[in-house]
């Protein structure tokens, strides 16, 4: 099935990640158009604009009336108007945050401590468009990537975009340590819609977004799992945490790896025996998150495809070291 190409809004102006996450979308063959919102104002905006078209992509000031697919590195604005007269099948955002009243306390990063709500730059730049959006009807899917994993030390050319480090630091020239907010937005989107065959690096959850009222770029934001009473915004799918138990070795002639993830599991035996195994570790050192959907469904596709691979009907889930 032939996917259709994604519209990127880009806030060329406040960041380079913009410019960088609309390169990967591009360089990933999916990228159908870039549009402005907020538009440029400054010489350095304007250039980053002619980089883009310079790179052979579409830059445009309204989006494409056959969009079906927005990712957002900038406002909501203009997706705000869109979706009053359009469906959109998915919408993927940096934004957003999951605070410590759903992640676990040893998980929280240093800087969120104690936080159930903070302010958010793409939903403030227009918090009432902010709003619209997210009651819309008008939108099947959303998928938010925010703070609370975006500003982890990790989301770094030094961390899990050391393969794109010549592009971000030496093409583009941000300096070592810059966080890649979009970038990561993008890809964990890409992900979770289909569009690349790669694993997903974030734990996912359906949450409510919520506010303590709209007060403009002071606006602070957070997420529940049940929404409050007058809340009227729909259910996302946020990014809750890091996938922990990452990286599984597998010791065959080519030294590959594997990615506890959703189209990744146990591609050879005994890659899902040692997938089974720490799954089954991480949920002794962490219950709470054996309540999560993705877990769930990560720990029983585990399990039935050990069971599978091993042909004995006497593997118990609930022991999976007797295997080793």
């Amino acid at each position: 099935m032939t996917m259709k190409k994604i519209t990127y809004i880009a806030d060329i102006d406040a960041d380079v990640d913009d410019l960088i996450a609309a390169r990967y979308l591009k360089d990933k063959g999916v990228l159908g158009a870039v549009v402005l919102d907020p538009k440029p104002v400054s010489d350095t905006g304007f250039k980053r604009v002619e980089i883009l078209k310079n790179l052979g992509i579409d830059v445009r000031d309204s989006i494409p009336e056959d969009t079906d697919t927005i990712f957002i590195g900038g406002a909501l604005t203009i997706v705000a108007e869109f979706v009053k007269t359009h469906k959109l099948a998915n919408l993927v955002m940096n934004g957003g945050f999951v605070g410590c009243n759903l992640v676990p306390e040893d998980h929280v990063l240093e800087k969120f401590t104690g936080k159930v709500s903070i302010r958010t730059f793409n939903f403030n730049c227009d918090v009432k468009a902010a709003d619209y959006v997210l009651s819309s009807p008008n939108i099947d899917k959303i998928v938010l990537v925010g703070k609370n994993v975006c500003h982890h030390p990790k989301n770094t050319a030094e961390g899990i975009w050391k393969t794109f480090k010549p592009m971000i630091e030496g093409e583009y020239r941000v300096r070592p340590g810059k966080l890649q907010h979009d970038m990561l937005a993008c890809r964990e989107g890409l992900v979770a819609l289909g569009y690349i065959d790669e694993p997903a690096l974030c734990i996912y959850r359906k949450v409510y977004p919520f506010n303590h009222g709209l007060k403009g770029n002071m606006t602070q934001w957070g997420s529940t799992i049940y929404p409050e009473p007058d809340n009227t915004y729909r259910e996302v799918l946020a990014a809750v945490d890091w996938v922990r138990f990452s990286y599984i070795p597998m010791q065959n002639a080519e030294e590959k790896t594997i990615v506890l993830t959703r189209n990744n599991f146990a591609r050879h035996s005994e890659a899902s025996l040692q997938a089974c195994i720490e799954m089954h570790k991480y949920l002794k050192l962490h219950p709470e998150m054996d309540n999560l959907e993705h877990i769930k469904e990560r720990r029983d596709m585990i399990w039935a495809k050990t069971v599978e691979l091993f042909n004995d009907p006497n593997f118990k889930p609930d022991d999976p070291e007797q295997q080793q």
